[in-house]
């Protein structure tokens, strides 16, 4: 009997919601929407909440910014692109009528890839203002 091929690619089994995660996140569905963890299921709450009072505009959730285009090596082997999927992004209006482009991610832990994402999107979108939200900030108070 030969052995299981060791380059088969693994399968993705997809969380689904309220499963712990890798850093003790809670996937959260809202108004059919599925967010990595409770904190940013709570924060766009709060943005909604803005967007209903008029104080921002365009929330787009999920947005996806290219970092690196897809390309071939000089063997012809493919790379994927680089992207960054922000958690929020939407517009405000400040006192000047001068539009503010925001993106905002909730985030808990670090992880190293993450940070060169978005040193990455800083340089390369650099009129957009990049916001990073505490999790802690959204954590329940244990009884």
């Amino acid at each position: 009997m030969g052995r299981p091929d060791k380059r088969s690619p693994k399968k993705r089994v997809a969380r689904s919601a309220g499963q712990v995660g890798k850093y003790n996140n809670r996937r959260t569905v809202i108004d059919e929407i599925v967010f990595a963890s409770q904190a940013e299921g709570e924060h766009y709450l709060v943005l909604r909440d803005l967007v209903d009072r008029g104080e921002i505009y365009n929330l787009d959730i999920h947005p996806t910014y290219k970092l690196f285009p897809s390309f071939k090596d000089r063997l012809g082997r493919r790379h994927r692109a680089i992207n960054y999927t922000a958690d929020f992004a939407y517009v405000i209006v400040d006192e000047y009528d001068r539009r503010r482009y925001i993106v905002e991610d909730v985030k808990g832990p670090r992880p190293r890839d993450y940070v060169l994402r978005t040193k990455l999107f800083q340089l390369l979108y650099p009129f957009f203002e990049f916001y990073e939200v505490d999790a802690r900030q959204y954590r329940r108070k244990r009884k």
